[in-house]
């Protein structure tokens, strides 16, 4: 393992840097995203992202800048890293969405890279909860109401696990044999801090999500 790490690190620098920021690319592209993602998958993805670095580092490297061969080299790599890190986040911010969009416009796929319906949920960029349900396998229900006021709180307004847990700061709660919510408030309180609840997927009937 030494020696294949030995070789890697004597390639040019130009090569590290480029597949460097091929991979930091694909990791803020699909982050979070990428639990169906295979070997072959991963490969691509980054050297599809590496090949716009390598663009990037080309396209300076043509123009003639007054400035040594070390430095050319540094505003090389930074160029790379730079190139293809920004096309990374428009993938992630609005790229993907509007590829799966036109798909679905011109009749060719109505399916999302996501494999289930949760993760295409949660994963979406233009998912904001405002009041957030849970019925629980036992008949009970959990409610989380106005969910803006917990945004600015460390773990955001809930969190939506890849298993299919649900992190969220209660506000309401009710029994199953009550017609009636009872109020709560799990948000900041002075000393105490804000309590969040964890309810793993086995305890989950069903998440309805109003944003």
């Amino acid at each position: 393992m030494t020696d294949e790490i030995n070789s890697l690190l004597n390639l040019p620098t130009s090569t590290l840097a480029i597949f460097a920021s091929g991979y930091l690319a694909y990791r803020l592209a699909y982050t979070g995203r990428d639990a169906e993602h295979g070997p072959i998958d991963v490969i691509f993805s980054v050297c599809v992202f590496a090949l716009i670095g390598r663009v990037s580092w080309l396209a300076v490297s043509s123009a003639s800048l007054p400035v040594g061969a070390s430095a050319a080299e540094i505003i090389g790599v930074l160029a790379a890293l730079l190139g293809a890190v920004s096309v990374a986040s428009f993938w992630r911010a609005i790229g993907a969405q509007m590829v799966f969009r036109m798909l679905r416009r011109v009749k060719i796929s109505n399916a999302h890279r996501q494999t289930t319906a949760w993760s295409t949920v949660v994963m979406s960029q233009n998912l904001q909860p405002e009041i957030l349900t849970i019925i629980k396998t036992d008949g009970s229900q959990l409610k989380s109401e106005g969910m803006d006021q917990f945004a600015d709180l460390p773990f955001g307004c809930c969190i939506f696990g890849e298993d299919g847990s649900v992190a969220l700061y209660l506000t309401h709660t009710r029994s199953s044999a009550s017609e009636d919510w009872e109020q709560i408030y799990s948000g900041p309180s002075g000393d105490w801090g804000a309590e969040v609840t964890i309810v793993p997927r086995e305890q989950i009937s069903e998440v309805s999500i109003r944003s």
